[in-house]
């Protein structure tokens, strides 16, 4: 407050670097109402600056520039319009800093939820890791589906010495109808082709 009341004509731009460096100065302190802290700042900044400003329209009158209990007439006055319009952009620049801390909170919380989220799917890794591990070699899995297997079987008995021609070509035509996406479709024949 003493320095905008020093400053004179400058008061407007120290105020504002003022304000602008208390409010990083609570962006940076990461409080956890900190959106209560700006505003109650900014209404308190906003009254104490209007008393500044009436006491420097009271106190520099002087026109002579010999008073010892004034000081000298501010070049250019003091003018209300201005002031209103000031106090009324230093509420929005508190609004500003408001959502500016809103925006950090829901960045640095997203953030955080995803380090937390890397850090459970790091554990899951550690853990199917030593699963596998437990397994030892990956050859000693058996991946195979019950269908593979039964192919397999019946490839093999197809192969074997000892089986009729006939019984290979009704081999055949299962593992045919086994490898077919339509195993379960039913197939509607002519009755007088089928003998």
């Amino acid at each position: 407050c003493f320095m905008a009341v020093f400053s004179r004509e400058a008061h407007i731009l120290l105020s504002v670097l003022f304000l602008c460096s208390v409010m990083v100065i609570f962006l940076q302190s990461g409080m956890p109402k900190l959106r209560l802290h700006i505003m109650a700042y900014i209404v308190v900044f906003i009254m104490m600056y209007a008393l500044c400003v009436m006491f420097m329209r009271f106190f520099y009158r002087d026109a002579t520039g010999t008073s010892s209990t004034y000081g000298r007439v501010m070049d250019p006055p003091i003018k209300w319009a201005e002031e209103v319009s000031f106090m009324g952009m230093l509420a929005a620049l508190g609004v500003a800093f408001t959502l500016l801390e809103r925006f950090v909170q829901v960045y640095a919380t997203s953030f955080v939820e995803r380090m937390k989220r890397m850090q459970r799917l790091e554990k899951e890794k550690d853990q199917l890791q030593r699963e596998i591990s437990r397994f030892g070699s990956i050859n000693d899995l058996d991946l195979d589906s019950p269908l593979l297997k039964v192919l397999h079987d019946l490839r093999a008995i197809i192969n074997a010495e000892g089986t009729d021609k006939a019984s290979k070509t009704k081999l055949n035509r299962v593992i045919t109808m086994l490898q077919s996406n339509n195993i379960y479709v039913p197939k509607f024949t002519d009755s007088s082709t089928l003998q």
